[in-house]
């Protein structure tokens, strides 16, 4: 009995292993639900997954992102908390906090990147902006 229910158990972790791999990064979690918008179970009608989909359900941080990028223009990562620290002092939203959220507005495309820039330590970076809206330089 012993040895069926350790090959039973093996089984399993093997079967479950794709479905547990990428599980804790967020792109894994991205194919199953949008992270800025509401969302239906697979199981509701297929109205509800319209209704779902027609949600846009902004967080505060997320309006206070495309405030900076209307006002400021094209940003990259660090130059938008940078920008945040500025023009929100005192508040305790944390540069990870404001990346979530990035990703949130860009899994949404309400946010896309327009370019690349270097940061401070020269490496490649993107820029970040809204759809739509051409920068002068």
């Amino acid at each position: 009995m012993t040895t069926e229910r350790i090959d039973h158990a093996a089984n399993s972790r093997e079967a479950m292993a794709p479905a547990v791999q990428g599980a804790g990064t967020s792109r894994g979690r991205q194919a199953t639900m949008s992270r800025a918008t509401a969302h239906a179970r697979r199981t509701d009608p297929a109205t509800s997954a319209e209704a779902a989909a027609s949600v846009r359900n902004l967080t505060q941080t997320q309006e206070r992102i495309l405030a900076l990028l209307r006002s400021k223009g094209d940003l990259t990562r660090d130059t938008l908390a940078d920008a945040w620290r500025e023009t929100y002092p005192g508040d305790k939203t944390t540069d990870q906090s404001i990346r979530s959220r990035l990703a949130e507005l860009m899994d949404t495309e309400q946010v896309i990147v327009v370019g690349e820039a270097l940061n401070q330590r020269g490496r490649r970076v993107q820029v970040v902006g809204l759809p739509g809206v051409t920068q002068l330089f």
